[in-house]
């Protein structure tokens, strides 16, 4: 659903929402005749799974535009809120009297008797919201400037540490008209610069987390135990890219050779990894944490020249070539991992 609302000349509001519900319901039967997937020396095996996601967003956003003659004044403020939450179910059996029920009817598999067969439930959610702005000047048509700003936050990340801010501005001109370029039919030169963060792909990492653990004997019988499967790390913060760009963009020999040169610098920094950790004094022997920093940075051409258009025939040749001129891992430890 998306609305939009003239407040005053210039001054308009929007709303947006979205939900979107994904199922998955399904299931597989191996034969006790079968010569794969284990079906003669299983006697037959079976699994049954469902899995739902069900994903929201909303976006709120007031926009102002002003003409102040040459110069053109644009302002973007919103906030954004999403929500992903993703759940199933699961069992598998094998050892069937018979193959008339497939998948159907796990329940009568031996395999339960024996306590060989397993079912799983799963639930994870993750939250996000973000505040951000945008700038917009253009004068004469000729000098562009764009300002950026985001506020986001995660609930994947560690307590006091779940929000990040992440700059941006670019600038960009148009130097046949700023310059007067005679040799050139266009000729854009822009720069920018921006961040950008990253969030781990799975949500409770930076908890400590319990899972089932070995049994145990105690007072004649065995006993089941909970251990910890995760170390905590509240710690866990964002990963951040920056990015700089300087390139042009160009139109030559009345517009029959169009192309781009960019040059840009890229690092990465507070790389999420999970890395090995002594034991004790932590209680599993891996972890989730920040750490290291990648540098890369390269040179990217299009060109694009018309070699022949009429109206009958029209042929093209293109040529996009990338130059890696550096990827270098920077660093991989921090203070406390080393």
């Amino acid at each position: 659903f998306k609305i939009d609302y003239e407040l005053a000349k210039g001054l308009t509001v929007s709303g947006f929402y979205s939900r979107q519900r994904n199922n998955f319901f399904g299931g597989s039967y191996t034969s006790r005749e079968s010569l794969f997937n284990g079906g003669v020396d299983r006697r037959g095996q079976a699994s049954r799974r469902n899995d739902q996601a069900n994903i929201q967003q909303a976006t709120f956003t007031a926009t102002y535009t002003k003409d102040f003659g040459k110069l053109d004044f644009r302002l973007l403020a919103g906030y954004e809120y999403q929500q992903d939450d993703r759940q199933g179910t699961g069992a598998g059996a094998f050892n069937f009297l018979s193959d008339v029920f497939g998948y159907d009817n796990l329940g009568t598999a031996f395999s339960w008797r024996l306590g060989e067969s397993s079912a799983f439930t799963y639930r994870n959610q993750f939250e996000s919201v973000a505040q951000f702005g945008r700038l917009n000047l253009s004068f004469d048509d000729t000098y562009n400037l764009a300002v950026t700003v985001r506020r986001e936050g995660n609930s994947r990340f560690g307590d006091g540490n779940k929000y990040g801010i992440f700059p941006g501005v670019a600038f960009g001109a148009d130097l046949v008209k700023a310059m007067g370029l005679d040799f050139a039919d266009a000729f854009k030169f822009r720069v920018s610069y921006g961040q950008a963060g990253n969030i781990p792909g799975s949500s409770y990492i930076a908890l400590e987390r319990f899972g089932l653990g070995a049994n145990f004997f105690y007072n004649g019988a065995f006993v089941p135990s909970v251990q910890p499967v995760s170390n905590p790390n509240p710690g866990l913060k964002w990963e951040r890219q920056t990015d700089i760009n300087v390139g042009v963009d160009f139109s030559l020999m009345n517009y029959r050779l169009n192309g781009s040169v960019e040059y840009y610098v890229r690092n990465v920094n507070d790389l999420l990894f999970n890395v090995a950790v002594p034991v004790p004094p932590n209680l599993v022997p891996t972890t989730d944490v920040n750490l290291g920093q990648i540098r890369n940075t390269g040179l990217e051409i299009a060109l694009n020249y018309n070699v022949i258009k009429n109206q009958k025939f029209s042929y093209d040749l293109s040529l996009t070539p990338t130059f890696y001129l550096s990827n270098k891992l920077v660093s991989l430890s921090n203070e406390e991992f080393g």
